[in-house]
């Protein structure tokens, strides 16, 4: 009897454990080593890895910190907006998450949307805001963080960026 039960819970436990070892860990400070972006609608042809203010929704960060535990991620860049530091918070069960806007708190327009989900071992990142949406492809090979970003950028101008990009991250 008591072989049985070890089997059994090892039979159990084996596969929740493999599951476990299989995601990847995005944990850590990243640096932008390499872009490959579609560019900006308008004037700007491409995409200024120091963007400074005003470079527009989905603007690409230079910096990456990302802290990660086994139901969320999250993430802290200058990636949306008018690039000061931003914070998000993504659950990890492809469930939406809504948060305020720190610059406009309770203006509904300004919230962001979050959500995040595993496919195999690509984490995949939805953000959201109003009419502009972003879709992050994260993966890790060989120490290197790659994200392949699908933009849809509708806020206009010449700041707004559509398009796909990948984005080519090392850890510092």
């Amino acid at each position: 009897m008591r072989r049985v039960i070890s089997v059994l819970v090892l039979t159990l436990a084996l596969p929740a454990a493999a599951w476990a070892q299989g995601k990847a860990d995005f944990s850590g400070t990243w640096k932008l080593s390499k872009a490959e972006p579609a560019g900006y609608k308008g004037g700007r042809g491409s995409i200024n890895l120091d963007p400074g203010p005003g470079a527009g929704w989905g603007a690409t960060s230079a910096t990456l910190v990302i802290k990660q535990t086994a139901s969320q991620i999250t993430v802290d860049s200058t990636a949306f907006g008018d690039n000061e530091r931003r914070t998000f918070v993504y659950t990890l069960d492809n469930k939406e998450k809504v948060t305020d806007d720190p610059k406009h708190p309770g203006i509904e327009g300004w919230r962001w949307m979050l959500k995040g989900r595993w496919e195999g071992d690509t984490l995949v990142l939805f953000t959201y805001q109003g009419w502009n949406q972003v879709r992050d492809k994260l993966t890790l090979n060989g120490g290197q963080l790659t994200i392949n970003r699908e933009i849809d950028g509708q806020t206009g101008g010449s700041t707004s960026v559509t398009g796909p990009q990948t984005l080519v991250y090392t850890k510092s």
